[in-house]
């Protein structure tokens, strides 16, 4: 009797069409000035200049993405963009805080000095104090890595 109280709602909704998906209108093709100017050639151009070597990389919080940002903002000019930013401008300011591994960092554990790179890898910087027993696994003999007892250790 339950399964039959739930297949009337069911069924009742499914007649009346709202079950149904959609009806899907015909496609129109929007066509708008400002795209039909857009030449593959100037997009090819533009894109040349803005990954070329003169910008070097353009990394964040570097004089190089400056250089790009300005580069930017004068083709936005140039397409007649009125400038959103701060004070009139086509830029936006904020705070930006960056960790970097230096060439010459160095790695120590107690008096024990390794070479970055060789001996240790660093994926990423933060802030950080492990108070953890040091073990070593020899990566050469798989049984190390099996029988190693790593919980509660930095390896």
């Amino acid at each position: 009797m339950n399964k039959l109280i739930f297949l009337v709602p069911a069924l009742l909704l499914y007649v009346s069409g709202y079950g149904q998906a959609p009806k899907k209108k015909p496609a129109t093709k929007i066509t708008l000035p400002a795209i039909a100017a857009i030449r593959p050639s100037e997009l090819q151009a533009d894109l040349f200049e803005l990954t070329d070597d003169h910008f070097r990389g353009r990394e964040a919080g570097t004089l190089d993405e400056l250089k790009a940002s300005v580069w930017l903002a004068e083709k936005a000019r140039q397409a007649g963009l009125s400038p959103a930013g701060e004070d009139g401008t086509f830029f936006q300011f904020f705070s930006l805080k960056r960790n970097r591994i230096s060439a010459n960092s160095t790695v120590s554990v107690n008096d024990s000095l390794f070479t970055l790179w060789k001996d240790v890898l660093i994926p990423q910087t933060s802030t950080a104090e492990v108070n953890a027993p040091l073990i070593f696994i020899n990566a050469s003999d798989p049984s190390d890595i099996d029988s190693a007892s790593i919980k509660g250790k930095a390896v």
